[in-house]
């Protein structure tokens, strides 16, 4: 006898097999509504026995069917897509919306943002909380990432990821009209999703951060390394910005001098700078505690390896020869071969560190010699939020307006930047007054308050933009 369908209601009696009489009541076995063990494997076994092309066919099309089904309900669920539905359509007909939704943020990136990694994740991280202090609830989807597992790094974020969600395609369409703002992050981001965005969020106040102005970067290393070919993509790649910065509703920058760039190249866009928060040390270990110096950067980023080398190879022999026993130190993510042959007994190459209180409570100073780039660097607000001094070229501060304190370590060239740093490696009371300048600065500049200030602003400035279009 084959076993009992769970998919059906079955009734079971019991009777004399002589008379037919029954022997006590009815067991009445309801159907499965859930996905339990015996559900899951009653549709294995249906599954499995589809052997014709005909049978395959249809129980894979009912399966597909279901699973679109699914992700719809899904799609449902986490916007209460219904509910906003009816309460829009009370609202027409003059009714009082029975219950106000929070309003919805939608953010875009290419990949899970990873406080340990990049200050664009630190950027994008501060500024999720900064929605959610707003009153948002956020969703993120990862562009190039969306089969990622990790959980989010911040509470209370929806992820949208595989299996109910196979590209950010999928998010935009089957949450239509579902979001209040959609946060696109970086150029390359805004350039592939721009336009469907606008197709599937009509009432959405589309924000473009522009992490930093690409092609301001790229010209710079153009002229730097002598690479014409560079011109070229500088100039497609401001092009692009530059087309994305128009189609926005606001633009967001962290760098004033960009904000200043922006809103001179391009009039008609509404641009408006937001820092992200950087928290401030609480513990600094004294100057007499200290030695060394530091180099910290992610070396996938072309300015950084250019930076390391310039360091290594021309400033710092200035400086050993003076006080050789300054160690250097090269710390940082995506650090190819050339910068660790750059090793030796005055060279420590000390890689990814996750947590770096270790190196910046060790060092007396650290170093940002950037030739170019662009954006504000994370790492020279780090150095300051842990109370240690930063030796900068100018394009390092670019975008900061530093109080004179901290413009002391400013310079440019081989023998101005040494002698700033044996001056910071050997002066306790500079030390000390940098020290605090930079941390008095960061708590002012870089507060998570003043993020969502900010954001506010600029939120509010996308929605007169979204008015007057």
């Amino acid at each position: 006898m084959p076993p009992l369908s769970p998919l059906t209601q079955h009734t079971l009696e019991i009777r004399w097999a002589v008379n037919g009489s029954l022997l006590g009541a009815p067991a009445v076995l309801p159907p499965v509504d859930s996905f339990d063990p015996d559900l899951e494997q009653a549709v294995k076994t249906a599954v499995s026995s589809a052997e014709s092309l005909e049978t395959q066919n249809h129980v894979l099309s009912f399966l597909l069917e279901q699973v679109d089904r699914l992700k719809q309900v899904r799609a449902e669920t986490a916007t209460d897509h219904t509910r906003m539905a009816l309460n829009r359509q009370l609202a027409r007909r003059g009714y009082a919306e029975p219950v106000a939704p929070a309003p919805r943020a939608l953010v875009i990136d290419s990949a899970l943002p990873d406080g340990l990694r990049d200050a664009g994740s630190l950027a994008i991280l501060s500024h999720i909380r900064a929605l959610q202090t707003l009153g948002y609830q956020v969703t993120f989807v990862a562009a190039d990432g969306i089969g990622t597992r990790a959980p989010f790094p911040v509470p209370d974020v929806m992820l949208c990821n595989v299996p109910f969600y196979n590209s950010v395609e999928e998010v935009l369409t089957r949450h239509a009209n579902s979001y209040d703002v959609v946060y696109l992050h970086r150029q390359h981001v805004a350039s592939r999703y721009m336009t469907l965005v606008r197709q599937t969020q009509h009432r959405a106040r589309v924000v473009y951060a522009v992490a930093d102005l690409h092609h301001v970067r790229v010209a710079r290393q153009a002229v730097i390394e002598g690479r014409p070919e560079l011109l070229a993509t500088a100039r497609r790649l401001k092009a692009s910005e530059y087309e994305m910065a128009r189609k926005a509703d606001v633009v967001l920058t962290h760098s004033l001098a960009e904000l200043d760039l922006l809103r001179r190249d391009v009039p008609s866009t509404t641009v408006v700078q937001v820092p992200w928060a950087v928290p401030v040390k609480k513990r600094v270990p004294a100057f007499q505690k200290r030695t060394g110096l530091a180099f910290i950067g992610n070396f996938a980023h072309a300015p950084n390896v250019d930076a390391a080398h310039w360091l290594v190879d021309e400033i710092m022999p200035l400086v050993w020869k003076q006080a050789p026993e300054i160690i250097c130190h090269l710390v940082g993510s995506g650090m190819p071969g050339e910068i660790r042959r750059l090793a030796s007994d005055r060279v420590h190459i000390r890689g990814h560190i996750p947590d770096l209180s270790s190196v910046m409570d060790q060092v007396r100073l650290t170093v940002a010699p950037l030739r170019f780039g662009a954006g504000i660097k994370g790492k020279v607000l780090d150095s300051l939020a842990a109370g240690v001094p930063c030796v900068m070229t100018p394009v390092a501060t670019e975008g900061l307006i530093l109080p004179e304190a901290l413009t002391k370590l400013l310079g440019t060239g081989n023998a101005n930047l040494a002698k700033l740093i044996l001056h910071a490696h050997t002066e306790r009371d500079l030390f000390n007054q940098n020290s605090k300048a930079g941390q008095s600065y960061i708590s002012d500049q870089h507060s998570q308050q003043r993020v969502a200030q900010s954001l506010q602003m600029s939120l509010r400035a996308a929605s007169g933009t979204q008015q007057a279009g």
